[in-house]
This record gives structure tokens, sequence and C-alpha cells, in this order.
């Protein structure tokens, strides 16, 4: 991985735990010359951040000393990821890791307009895309979205769920061609992935 040698920054949104934190680790690991987590907990991201310098420290026996920050930001408030995004400046690398509530019900017994129905398609679908609208990829770097296991197989009761990653998962493929040079991928997680979760 040491592809990253050079590069200016690289962003984690949803980097406090799981596949972001290890994307986070991960990257630190290639030279990456600057880090940045992000998670909408103010908790949750001063604690990754400690642990962030910790691991990467206790493992490779160098300092993250000016290579690593954090930023606390709602993906759902369009208006504070513009802002993030213009503090920021130009990045290379955007890595969103964010996953939203699970709704699982029946879908004749769903109400569609709820809250609930509402903040799933915020969370899962629109709030993505914002970060890829608001974020400066430099030409030749790279968005990348993941997705969990549940996009991959019909699950009984899951269809609000699922439905905003298959939207995400063909917007990529359309975003891929609009936003060349930049590289637009989307990761299906299924296999067993080595981080702090698993």
């Amino acid at each position: 991985m040491s592809t990253l040698s050079g590069k200016t920054a690289v962003f984690v949104i949803g980097g406090s735990s799981g596949i972001g934190f290890a994307v986070a680790l991960g990257s630190l690991k290639a030279n990456a010359e600057h880090v940045v987590i992000a998670s909408s907990s103010r908790d949750s991201v001063a604690n990754a951040l400690e642990r962030l310098k910790i691991r990467y420290t206790t493992e490779t026996g160098s300092s993250t000393e000016g290579r690593v920050r954090s930023r606390v930001v709602d993906v759902t408030n369009h208006a504070a990821i513009k802002a993030l995004f213009a503090e920021l400046g130009e990045i290379d690398h955007l890595v969103l890791t964010h996953s939203g509530g699970l709704v699982h019900a029946d879908f004749k017994e769903l109400d569609l307009s709820s809250e609930k129905a509402r903040s799933t398609m915020d969370e899962r679908y629109r709030s993505s895309l914002q970060a890829a609208q608001s974020a400066q990829i430099k030409p030749g770097g790279s968005i990348t979205f993941t997705i969990g296991t549940l996009f991959s197989h019909a699950i009984k009761t899951y269809t609000l769920t699922i439905g905003p990653l298959g939207a995400l998962d063909a917007a990529t493929r359309s975003l891929a061609v609009e936003l060349a040079p930049i590289r637009v991928n989307i990761i299906d997680i299924f296999l067993q992935v080595d981080t702090e979760a698993s």
C-alpha cells in the first residue's frame, strides 16, 4: 500500500470505527501525508483519534504527529458537509463508510412518508452524494463508497434498507463517467475484514 506516499489527504467519513477506522489506519501505514477521520459523535471521533495514534505507533514504531486529524459532522446536513470540505480544501481520496440504521419491517406495513423512511434514504444515499458533490478531489484522486452485505442478497423485511444501497450502486456507475478522471467506486463489504469490530 505504498501508493499513498506523497498524497496530500485521505478523508474518511465514518472513520471512528469498523471499516472506516481500518481504512484510516491503513492509509497512515501506506504513508499518506494527512488522514482526516469524521463522525457525527464528538466522543466517538475523539476516542478514535487517540486509538488511531496508539495503534499506528504500536504497530510501526513511528509517530502520527501532524498527520492525522478528526472532525465532527452530521453527514445528513448538507450545509455542514459543504463547510467542512471548504475548510479541508483539495484532497486526494474520499472514503465513505458511514452506514445509517437498519430498518426491519414488513413492507406492506411500512409508512413510506414517515421520518424513519426519509432518514434512511438521507443517511444511506443522499448524504453520500452530498459528500461526493461537495468534496474537492484532485484529478486522479478517488471517491470510494462502501455498502454492506445486505445489498448482495434479497432479504425479507429489509426493503427500505436495501433500496438506498441499490440506488447508491447505480449512482456510482454514473458518477464514474461524469467525474472522470476522478475514480469513483463502490465496495460491497462481503468478506470478513480484520477490523476492531471483527
